[in-house]
């Protein structure tokens, strides 16, 4: 009767080919190495009839990590290591384990070579003549050991087969460190179990079956240090009688250390929450904090962005072709050093939007003597240790985004943070945007709505409040933090990197040039623009945070703020969260009639005939001057042009002063008071701000007034830091302003609106002025009254207040026929 394994695994197959397909990849087949086909035969059976060699001894030995583990079941790897079983059986490979000489008079000769992909190994069945089994066995295992690879991984062990073993391919059956034995007999001794498995390895543990226990067949547990071991006593004992005792050995179930982790977490889930969160926290901080202060200070810095590796490029090219023209015998030197590159050249040629460059540069704002002063002020202060906010303020279209920008271009460490893209802007978007203004990655935006997720189905299901979500501003004040470490860093650089120069110097001494050179560290500058630019809309809370978080850089003199704004209560504001220290102020005023002129004609070239009667009444805004300039280049005569920005300005200003939306319930200003502020400005260039204000129209609230400021309609001049003068938005609003007064219709109406309004405000003073003069003529004739006034008193009141309703009467009454005055010029001819 053939074996258990060679009757279900081991079939004679006649010519076999690697790989044979067996139902459910059962990747196994017998290999003739001979040349006939053969059998393999059982270790354990005596050979019998007339082809065998009774001088010969057959035995199977097993060659462990040949091969990997069972991979899994999709993994692509399958196909090259099934492929490579093939080619290492049908080459032949495995004769590399084999010794070349085995003892002297002994013959070895391989008949069948079986791998097994599941457990990584191979079996080798031989016969061997001149020694025993065990003896050929001992050979090879002399030889692996004196053969040992480069590393120990690597290394091949081999066992012989004495059971009769088992292989199939079952899919939820894995090879795992430990061992089911099965008794298929008495039962055997822990030390019985020792000597027979720990041959293939350390062993762990080995573990009986209790003897109260009744399950049938009895077992036993042998646990393997390796999983190698454990593969190869499984497929070298599995069937062998030992003591009377036949061994099955299967696999038991190892459960990893991830299944044993979830299974904890479940179980314990008041402890492992915590645990998982203080994780996830640290793991955010040692990992994920300075991942973003790496990428924050990238973007400080500039280092990967795509100027400076165009400039790096640029500057190592024209090394080389210096270095090149050094050892080119036939390099001429020319009589002029080009501009510009070869490639540069070209580039421009084919250029549609090149213009050629020329050498007047009165166009540059830099260059305007307004702006010289201001860029030396400014350069110098930069330069200096961070002690408090630097502020660059200015009216709509003053230039200022150009002027720092002229500041920065030689800066080497700065960042800008654009308020107006942040604010009015949802809770998500506002952290993407700040975060993508500072380079703030990996970001993980969703994670403060999946916070908010997770608090409503908390609350839903216990009723209690979560504490998942994460606020607005702890999100914006968490990005802010990584800044500052970022800015922290490269200003410790910048200082140790001054230290050691003058230690450098020290004892050669320095002379007067190396120490101005050596004294200047370069700082960080952070511009926040658009500082309160929009008010009375979402997301104002972003002011205070960037301002309070402006006032820590400055206190610890980490870096340079500065801060552009064209809101007027921008002093007042940055005032309050640094009150100890005062605001470097820079006011950007309009060019000199001269600078604006010449910058008109840069731009134009000679071809215009542009005199400065023709740029009056636009003033030296620089945005109203481009937009004049357009229009001629679009073909519009100057005159012209200038009408067509005044009735822009006047159409602009009809909207913004609401003048034909007199439901002002919800307006900071009322289109009468507007309407003033125009027939005053009309009339003259400047108007008294205190006079204005209390002007009955206003009745002394100068809050209108402070509106239309931050509105641009006016712009109030400070004087002893309060308003002084009032003045148009804008050089171009002077002449709306006069076109719109010297509409007579438009102005009959207003004023008659006007006077409708006072002589409403005067009527309703006289009211109560009357209520009060009965309340006092009762006191006065109420005999008895015991309210302590004398009679002389409430007189001279009741004189004051009679005064008064005359006073006001007459005013309400002169207020009246202005109203009919105009309504009568006003009123419809049928």
């Amino acid at each position: 009767m053939q074996a258990l394994w060679r009757r279900n695994i081991f079939q004679l197959q006649s010519n076999v080919k690697w790989p044979l397909k067996y139902p459910l990849r059962v990747w196994r087949a017998n290999y003739s190495v001979e040349g006939t086909n053969q059998n393999p035969i059982d270790p354990l059976e005596v050979p019998s009839g007339p082809s065998e060699d009774p001088d010969y001894h057959k035995g199977v030995i097993w060659f462990d990590n040949i091969f990997p583990f069972k991979l899994p079941l999709f993994d692509p790897r399958t196909f090259y290591f099934e492929r490579h079983a093939a080619s290492y059986v049908n080459e032949k490979k495995y004769e590399a384990l084999l010794p070349a000489k085995f003892p002297e008079g002994a013959v070895f000769k391989a008949i069948n070579a079986d791998p097994n992909l599941k457990e990584g190994g191979l079996y080798l069945e031989f016969k061997y003549k001149g020694g025993t089994v065990e003896e050929a066995v001992e050979a090879i295992q002399n030889h692996l050991e004196n053969t040992k690879p480069v590393l120990d991984f690597l290394k091949v062990n081999a066992y012989q087969v004495k059971g009769t073993p088992w292989v199939e391919d079952l899919v939820s059956r894995k090879p795992s460190p430990r061992l089911h034995v099965q008794f298929i007999g008495p039962d055997l001794t822990v030390e019985s179990l020792f000597r027979e498995f720990r041959g293939f390895g350390r062993i762990v543990d080995i573990v009986l079956q209790p003897s109260s226990s009744k399950d049938l067949p009895r077992f036993a547990s042998v646990h393997f240090l390796r999983k190698r071991s454990a593969t190869s006593a499984r497929n070298c004992i599995h069937g062998e009688v030992f003591g009377g005792t036949k061994l099955l050995i299967g696999y038991e179930k190892v459960e990893s250390f991830w299944h044993k982790a979830w299974q904890w977490i479940n179980t314990n889930m008041r402890i492992s929450v915590f645990l998982i969160l203080a994780f996830i926290a640290s793991f955010t901080f040692i990992v994920f904090d300075p991942w973003r202060v790496n990428s924050i200070t990238n973007r400080l810095t500039g280092r990967y962005s795509l100027t400076h590796v165009t400039s790096t490029l640029q500057r190592i090219w024209t090394q080389l072709r210096a270095l090149f023209n050094q050892i080119n015998p036939y390099y001429v030197e020319p009589e002029e050093i080009p501009k510009e590159s070869q490639f540069q050249s070209l580039f421009n040629q084919i250029n549609p939007f090149y213009v050629e460059p020329t050498d007047n540069d009165s166009g540059d704002m830099s260059k305007w003597s307004e702006r010289q002063e201001q860029i030396h002020r400014l350069s110098t202060l930069l330069k200096q240790t961070p002690d408090n906010f630097i502020l660059i303020s200015g009216p709509r279209g003053s230039g200022k985004t150009q002027f720092i920008e002229e500041i920065l271009s030689n800066k080497k460490f700065k960042l800008k943070i654009r308020c107006d893209e942040l604010v009015g802007k949802s809770d998500f978007q506002l952290l993407s945007y700040l975060s993508s203004q500072v380079n703030f990655f990996p970001t993980f935006g969703f994670m403060a709505q999946l916070g908010g997720y997770i608090d409503m189905l908390i609350t839903a299901t216990t009723g209690a409040k979560g504490t998942f979500t994460t606020t607005n501003e702890g999100e914006i004040n968490k990005i802010l933090e990584c800044v500052t470490l970022a800015l922290e860093k490269i200003t410790f650089q910048q200082q140790k990197k001054r230290q050691d120069l003058l230690k450098m110097y020290e004892a050669d001494g320095i002379d007067e040039d190396e120490l101005a050179i050596i004294q200047s560290v370069e700082y960080p500058v952070v511009v926040i623009d658009d500082f309160l630019g929009k008010e009375n809309i979402r997301g104002q809370h972003v002011y205070d945070i960037l301002a309070k978080w402006a006032a820590q850089l400055a206190e610890y003199r980490i870096c340079q703020v500065v801060f552009v704004s064209e809101n007027p209560s921008a002093t007042r504001a940055l005032g309050k969260v640094l009150p100890t220290k005062s605001v470097e102020h820079f006011h950007l005023a309009d060019a000199k009639p001269e600078t604006a002129l010449e910058y008109v004609k840069k731009y134009l070239g000679p071809d215009y005939s542009i005199t400065s009667n023709d740029i009056a009444g636009l003033g030296g805004r620089m945005h109203d001057l481009d937009i004049f300039v357009t229009k001629l280049l679009a073909g519009l005569k100057a005159k012209d042009a200038f009408d067509d920005m005044v009735h822009h300005a006047v159409s602009s200003l009809r909207k913004i002063g609401r003048l034909s939306d007199f439901d002002h319930a919800d307006s900071s200003w009322t289109p009468i008071q507007f309407w003033k502020v125009v027939e005053l400005l009309s009339e003259k260039p400047e108007v008294s701000f205190d006079e204005l204000c209390i002007h009955p129209i206003f009745g002394g609230n100068p809050v209108p007034l402070h509106h239309m400021e931050r509105a641009g309609i006016i712009t109030c001049s400070q004087k002893h830091d309060r308003p002084y003068l009032i003045r148009p938005g804008r050089p171009l609003y002077k002449a709306a302003f006069e076109l719109m007064a010297g509409d007579e219709k438009q102005q009959w109406y207003m004023r008659a609106l006007t006077a409708k309004q006072l002589h409403a405000d005067y009527t309703k003073k006289v009211r109560a002025l009357e209520e009060e003069l009965t309340e006092l003529t009762n006191i006065q004739y109420q005999t008895g009254n015991g309210l302590g006034f004398s009679r002389d008193n409430i007189t001279t009141r009741r004189e004051f207040v009679v005064k008064m309703i005359g006073y006001y009467g007459d005013r309400a009454k002169s207020y009246m026929e202005t109203e009919l005055k105009y309504k009568g010029l006003l009123k419809l001819k049928e």
